[in-house]
């Protein structure tokens, strides 16, 4: 991060120095500086927020499967849905009209099925998600909760739900379930019993039973939830999951992860830099090229070819807009900034190594009942249990290796491509009466003499946790340096679980440990 901040820093002054010699021209060659400096600015954000990625998931969402986006329009016109008014105070209702969003769905996949719609990739799927699934959704909340529109669409979702991969599912129900993480504060989904019934998140032994959940919730629970949340005044909602209309029309073997407003940012931004940099050079494809290669951007790349690149040059090539060398320089700069403070936004939020160790605790925790043979024959290794991460990071391709499986070395070692470095420490609990601050202490203190061979890393102290108490801790890195993840592989169901643990940040210490229950 630091050496990014220092080519910023350098970029302003190249911004500062063309400015005091006030050319509005310059030979090619002078230019050498500035495209040094955003080659590696550039490459650096590329990699690490996968802007290749976005693209990737942009150019595969985009191609439409309308023939099962239609067939879910027909069941819900079939079950004609009648104008509702949803109110929330005296003078703040929302009206939904069925009609007008049932044309506005039809509309759309006219226009889709048109060639000549001029709709880029990008614009696409920001009108499904950002509007279809909005569509569907107000339509939804139109029905009581037992109507058998609910289950014809739901057997429909259903299908491409199958579909997904079981990590894809994974992470689809962990968003579910944390959408509901604390009824108390605003943003988060209230568990109305008459809507969901309190056995909906219980543990299941089959992915085939959260499958059918993660439908249920996207077709029916949502809809009614956020209904009665906004008659009760709430204004705010979990964001992030996947509506019907997405869902629906995704291709086969396609994520149905949303695009975030974020990722449109990122990748918006960075097309902007390059039409700059392509205006200041000219006409000259293999300069623009050997900056791209420097990047890793192919030349048929959407950040080249999209709307947000050719819409943003022909700005600048406007006569009535006619911009200099120098203004150009400025507007450089002021891209570079907004890209590096969306970077530290998205990086801020959840680095990629925290996403992947969140979607491998909820796997392990779905999964549970499946593998509990295969924990007891390998007698809950620790080695065992280090090498199962690992290949796990490995398949994501985070690059990640222990120093020797085994006592007295680092389980795992990461280094992401900005250079921050990770020490993960795996360690396996299967007595309660072993559950104490005392041992969770002495893991705090191994993880730390391991973090301190290198230059300010961040230490993450993975939890098996085999006992019949289930611990929970903070989604934060404590100390700014410290992350501690629970896998509850617990054998016992909920119901008949008489403790609990739960790991705070102390003043005194790093962490304390609070029991509840029993």
């Amino acid at each position: 991060m630091k050496s990014r901040d220092h080519l910023a820093q350098a970029l302003n002054n190249l911004v500062q120095e063309q400015e005091l010699f006030e050319r509005d021209t310059l030979a090619l060659n002078e230019h050498e500086e500035l495209a040094d400096i955003l080659g590696e600015l550039l490459r650096s954000i590329y990699l690490e927020m996968r802007i290749n990625d976005i693209e990737k998931k942009i150019q595969s969402k985009s191609k439409l499967d309308l023939e099962l986006l239609q067939e879910g329009i027909k069941i819900i016109e079939g079950a004609d849905p009648k104008t509702i008014t949803i109110v929330q105070s005296e003078d703040k209702s929302v009206e939904i009209i069925p009609s007008d969003l049932i044309n506005k769905l039809n509309a759309f996949i006219d226009k889709i099925k048109s060639k000549q719609h001029g709709l880029s990739p990008m614009e696409i799927l920001i009108q499904l998600e950002y509007v279809m699934d909005t569509c569907f959704e107000k339509l939804l909340t139109t029905f009581a909760l037992n109507d058998k529109v609910f289950n014809k669409l739901i057997a429909l979702v259903l299908n491409k739900v199958q579909d997904l991969s079981d990590d894809e599912i994974i992470l689809l129900w962990g968003q579910i379930k944390i959408g509901f993480k604390n009824e108390q504060n605003e943003g988060f989904y209230i568990p109305y019993s008459d809507i969901v019934a309190a056995s909906f998140f219980s543990d299941q032994s089959q992915l085939s039973e959260i499958r059918k959940k993660c439908a249920e919730f996207i077709v029916r629970i949502k809809p009614l939830i956020t209904k009665r949340m906004y008659e009760e005044g709430q204004n705010f909602f979990p964001v992030g999951l996947p509506g019907v209309a997405s869902i629906l029309a995704s291709p086969q073997n396609t994520s149905i992860q949303p695009i975030t407003k974020l990722d449109t940012l990122l990748f918006r931004v960075f097309s902007q830099i390059l039409a700059i940099y392509s205006s200041i050079i000219g006409h000259i494809p293999e300069v623009l090229s050997e900056l791209t290669t420097t990047i890793g951007i192919a030349t048929n790349s959407l950040i080249l070819t999209g709307d947000a690149y050719r819409r943003y040059k022909e700005r600048l090539q406007s006569k009535s807009n006619k911009k200099t060398v120098t203004d150009k320089y400025k507007l450089i700069l002021l891209n570079i900034q907004r890209l590096i403070d969306y970077s530290h936004s998205s990086t801020k939020e959840q680095s990629i190594v925290e996403s992947a160790l969140l979607q491998y605790k909820l796997g392990q925790e779905v999964i549970t009942p499946a593998r509990n043979s295969e924990f007891e024959k390998i007698k809950y290794s620790e080695s065992y249990l280090q090498k199962d991460l690992c290949k796990f990071l490995l398949e994501r391709n985070i690059l990640s290796f222990g120093k020797n499986f085994g006592k007295g070395q680092i389980d795992l070692y990461h280094k992401d491509v900005v250079g921050e470095e990770f020490i993960v420490e795996a360690k396996v609990y299967k007595d309660n009466k072993k559950l104490k601050l005392k041992n969770l202490n002495e893991n705090l203190v191994q993880l730390q003499s391991y973090m301190d061979q290198h230059v300010q890393p961040r230490g993450i102290l993975a939890i098996y946790n085999f006992t019949d108490e289930v611990i929970l801790a903070p989604r934060k890195w404590l100390s700014g340096r410290i992350f501690i993840f629970c896998i509850n592989l617990c054998s016992s169901t909920p119901s008949n679980r008489q403790k609990s643990k739960q790991i705070v940040e102390s003043d005194k210490g790093i962490i304390d440990l609070i029991e509840t229950g029993g």
